[in-house]
Order: C-alpha cells, then structure tokens, then sequence
C-alpha cells in the first residue's frame, strides 16, 4: 500500500483572493514577470485545474497508483490572508 501523507487541495474557494495575490507577487518577482502576468498565466491555471479538487485529485492518485493519500487543510482565516470563500468546516 502506497500513502502520501502531505497534501493540499489548491482550488481558489479554499484560499483568500489576498493569498492568491501573495502567492502572485512572490512568483512574479522570481521569475521576472509582472504580478498580472504571473496571475493571468500560472495562478489561474494552476487553480481552475480540475485536478485540484477532490475529484481531479483521486484520479490523479488513481493514475499514479497511490492507494490513499492525507489532505492537510491550511487555515487561514485568522491569519492576515484573510477568510476564503470556503471555511475548513
């Protein structure tokens, strides 16, 4: 039997659009890029994929051959990123 024991589900809901902007900035100024760029050509993507929800992600697991894996929620809503669109409740 094979686990991941670390891992997140990165859907937009589940973080603030000031985390997703953190996470742009910081990006941004590694790469040389503008933040808007950065936003537009690898944040966006990145989230809106499907295999980062609950579905997208088990059949990812199942194609990679991981039998189960722990998903590690990150709260942030007492935190200066702000509350998300969805709570970890």
């Amino acid at each position: 039997m094979i686990i991941n024991v670390h891992a997140h589900l990165d859907c937009k809901e589940l973080y603030s659009n000031k985390y997703w902007n953190a996470v742009a900035y910081g990006l941004a100024k590694r790469l040389g890029m503008s933040q808007e760029e950065t936003m537009e050509n690898i944040i966006k993507p990145f989230y809106s994929s499907k295999n980062y929800h609950a579905e997208g992600f088990v059949k990812v697991l199942d194609e990679v051959r991981i039998d189960k894996a722990i998903i590690t929620a990150m709260d942030f809503g007492l935190s200066k990123a702000g509350e998300p669109q969805w709570t970890i409740e």
